[in-house]
């Protein structure tokens, strides 16, 4: 969960946690962050677009045998 959350930028890191583990909603987030619902979002969205890829890309990797 670290190694994912260290490849987002600090916003989006501080978002998702907000989210995800603190289970706030989009709404609280914005108010405690003090930005507009949409920064909310936009960063979140961004975020777990670039989580997907990487997890895609680990997926579609061949294992390796030890």
């Amino acid at each position: 969960f670290r190694q994912w959350m260290n490849l987002l930028e600090p916003p989006e890191r501080e978002v998702m946690t907000l989210r995800f583990v603190e289970q706030l909603e989009y709404h609280e987030i914005a108010a405690a962050q003090a930005i507009p619902i949409g920064t909310v979002q936009s960063r979140i969205f961004n975020a777990k677009k670039k989580l997907a890829l990487h997890l895609a890309s680990v997926q579609t990797a061949p294992l390796q045998v030890a």
